[in-house]
């Protein structure tokens, strides 16, 4: 998360009474930093002398390539490859023939075969390419009067890289044309070696489909006598089982006429006769049920039953008649007795009658059971009859589908025969269809121009080649960059506020910019380093004011020294002390004496007899460092020291304190730990963004009122300067120089 810090101040009673403000950080969140194509930009202009001369180097390269590479000229020729036969022998062919991905297929492969080994060493051998110069290069392959059939395995495989690495075989979109291209030096062999490629690659495959097709007819011919053979066996074998079967073909279709249709044979007689048992059958079946079931009512002996089921005159006339008797008895005994002669010949008539009906009972029950006896005997044989036939039917059935079986192998035997003798029939006149679907529609001419080296090609290529590495190294530098370079930087990496930026600029003697250039875009700069101080804390600004920096060199003594300055020019009572007593360096800059100054007046002597007023600058005074002493952590660590800063805090103004670096001593940080305002001077491209962090966690740990850091020596004509700005340096420093005109 991006951060910016508001500061308020917290008055803090110090030991020896200083007060000066404790900065209290409140962090306001701000969106989430994303990279987006402004600053994918900014860094390509920020790091664009790398894209500079890597476009110069690549385009030098392809230069350099299209002076020095040799001249290829380009032989191009075009074979129409026929995959559909003129002539289409049969149906299969002429199917696969219209068979788009089969089509495919074989054109890739005919592709494959123009780049054979094979192919190329006969066109090798045949124009004698190793005896080339334009071909074999520098490269001496072969003597002059060397045969190149007995060429090496080295030899062979050199010659053939060459000669694959310069052919190029490639189909033309949506057509049947095969293009070759083959490039060489000497523009007629390039031409010659094309043509040559075209008529071996014809020539070969029809002496390959040629000499397939024959080996196919000699094949064929071999065949056709064991096919003959086998039709003769098997239409022997099944006249013999018809013969030893006994089965009749009822029909016209034989078995040796090639009809489709299956011939009938004599197993129909068989079932119309299996037909015939079982309707007889049947019918005895219901004639003796029938017959039982009389049987059966006349077994009761009972002649009013037996006159139901049986119409017989005979037995109904004596039942009629024995009736009436019985009627008449019957009335003749309401008036006579049982002595009445009329009633004893009535009675005697009735006997006989009974008599009669008995016999004529056990007649018809005697034929009823003989009648039975007949039909369940008919109904036996019937039966016995019928599963006789079934089982001849069965066998009749089994022999018929073996018969079958026979049939169908004699039938495909001769089919085959037959398709066997057709093929061998045409198996030339296929060769020689087959071997004519080749044609060179566009032989290769002798090219003019040659193709390489390719200008335009090798110029756009150095030219990406040469943007692709310059952003590579361009992205890769920024990433290696550690340093600090802009007020962004620095706030990011310190999570305070920038108090602004100093120009880059050369010293001008030993005087200060703000007095040698007052109107220079670096004294602008002190003199808004020096209100943003002051607006730090409007209502009380802060008086004792520390300079430092991470490490040595990054200019923290000239920036205390010109910020003194401009604070001394807006009517400022200040005093300039040199606190780097390791290195001081303040009274060179001054060019003032260094014999004494605050090693002494911290070891006891009156400060007033060591403060030095500036010549050049009124209410300006300085107090150099003096002699070095041994313990400079100790002195300035003191109660004395407090005490004078106390001091001085009433005599002037602001009190500017030129600190030694902050990483690897400890005096700055004593310094900044007694003092009202910090600031962190940082030299652009210099400082380590480590070094600046662990400089703010010092500060931090001692509680020191950091309140800013300043981005130090900055080129404000840099892409950095400019995409934080939004302007130039020059246009900065035009605008003062019309101002001062």
């Amino acid at each position: 998360m991006l951060q910016e810090y508001t500061t308020t101040e917290l008055i803090q009673k110090q030991p020896g009474g200083i007060q000066r403000p404790q900065v209290i950080t409140t962090p306001s969140v701000h969106g989430e930093r994303e990279v987006d194509l402004s600053e994918l930009w900014r860094v390509i202009r920020k790091w664009k002398h790398y894209s500079y001369c890597c476009v110069t180097v690549m385009l030098g390269l392809a230069i350099l390539a299209c002076i020095f590479l040799p001249r290829r000229y380009e032989g191009k020729a075009h074979i129409d490859v026929e995959l559909s036969p003129a002539m289409p022998v049969d149906d299969a062919v002429a199917a696969s023939s219209a068979n788009p991905e089969d089509s495919e297929t074989r054109l890739t492969s005919q592709v494959t075969i123009l780049t054979t080994d094979a192919l190329a060493w006969d066109v090798i051998r045949k124009l004698s390419l190793d005896k080339k110069a334009s071909f074999t290069g520098e490269a001496n392959l072969s003597g002059p009067n060397e045969d190149i059939d007995k060429a090496g395995p080295y030899r062979r495989m050199v010659l053939l890289k060459i000669f694959h690495k310069r052919l190029k075989v490639s189909l033309v979109p949506k057509t049947e044309i095969i293009e070759l291209r083959f490039r060489d030096r000497d523009p007629e062999l390039a031409a010659t070696v094309t043509n040559t490629i075209a008529d071996r690659y014809i020539e070969l495959t029809f002496r390959n489909k040629y000499a397939a097709s024959m080996q196919s007819s000699d094949w064929l011919e071999k065949q056709v006598a064991d096919l003959k053979q086998n039709v003769e066996h098997t239409q022997q074998i099944f006249t013999d089982f018809q013969k030893e079967k006994g089965i009749i073909l009822t029909s016209d279709i034989d078995a040796g006429n090639g009809g489709d249709q299956a011939p009938h044979t004599s197993g129909n007689i068989v079932l119309g006769k299996l037909g015939e048992l079982n309707h007889d059958l049947s019918a005895a079946e219901a004639d003796r049920i029938l017959k039982e079931s009389r049987f059966r009512m006349t077994a009761t002996r009972d002649p009013a039953l037996i006159s139901g089921i049986n119409d017989t005159d005979t037995l109904n006339q004596l039942r009629k008649a024995e009736a009436d008797l019985k009627a008449e008895l019957a009335k003749q005994s309401e008036h006579y007795g049982p002595a009445f002669p009329r009633i004893a010949q009535l009675q005697k008539q009735i006997d006989d009658i009974d008599r009669s009906i008995k016999l004529e009972t056990n007649r018809i029950a005697d034929t009823a059971r003989n009648d039975f006896e007949t039909a369940q005997k008919n109904e036996q044989l019937l039966s016995a009859a019928l599963e006789k036939q079934k089982q001849e039917a069965f066998r009749q059935n089994e022999d018929t589908t073996t018969l079958e079986v026979l049939r169908r192998d004699a039938e495909t035997s001769r089919d085959l025969y037959q398709t066997v003798v057709r093929k061998l029939k045409m198996a030339g006149v296929t060769a020689g269809l087959r071997g004519t679907n080749l044609t060179l529609v566009d032989p290769a001419s002798i090219p003019a121009k040659p193709v390489e080296p390719n200008m335009p090609l090798l110029l756009g290529l150095g030219l990406f080649g040469g943007l692709f590495c310059g952003i590579a190294f361009t992205f890769a530098a920024e990433s290696l960059d550690s340093t600090v370079r802009t007020p962004e930087d620095a706030e990011n990496l310190c999570d305070v506020l920038s108090l602004g930026i100093i120009p880059y600029v050369k010293e001008i003697g030993t005087r200060p910019v703000v007095i040698a250039a007052p109107n220079s875009p670096s004294a602008e700069a002190y003199r808004c380093l020096r209100s943003a101080i002051l607006l730090s804390k409007p209502e009380s600004p802060p008086k004792i004011i520390v300079f430092t920096s991470s490490l040595p060199k990054e200019g923290k003594s000239t920036t205390s020294l010109n910020t003194a300055i401009a604070f001394a020019l807006n009517k400022h009572r200040v005093l300039l002390i040199d606190g780097d007593m390791r290195r001081p360096s303040i009274h060179k800059k001054l060019g003032i004496n260094n014999e004494s100054g605050l090693s002494e007046v911290l070891s006891g002597a009156a400060p007033s007899t060591h403060i030095v007023p500036s010549k050049d600058v009124p209410g300006l005074d300085i107090l150099t460092v003096g002699r070095r002493p041994d313990n400079p952590t100790e002195l300035l660590h003191s109660i004395r020291m407090i005490e004078l800063l106390e001091h001085w805090c009433v005599l002037y103004d602001q009190v500017i304190i030129d600190c030694p670096p902050l990483l690897g001593m400890a005096d700055s940080v004593v310094l900044a730990s007694m003092a009202h305002a910090v600031i962190l001077v940082v030299r652009s491209g210099k400082t380590h963004r480590n070094s600046l962090r662990r400089s703010r966690d010092l500060l931090e740990k001692v509680s020191a009122p950091l309140i800013g850091v300043l981005v130090n020596a900055v080129n404000i004509n840099s892409e950095s300067h400019y995409d934080y700005y939004g302007y130039y340096g020059k246009q900065y420093g035009s605008y003062y120089l019309k101002g001062g005109k």
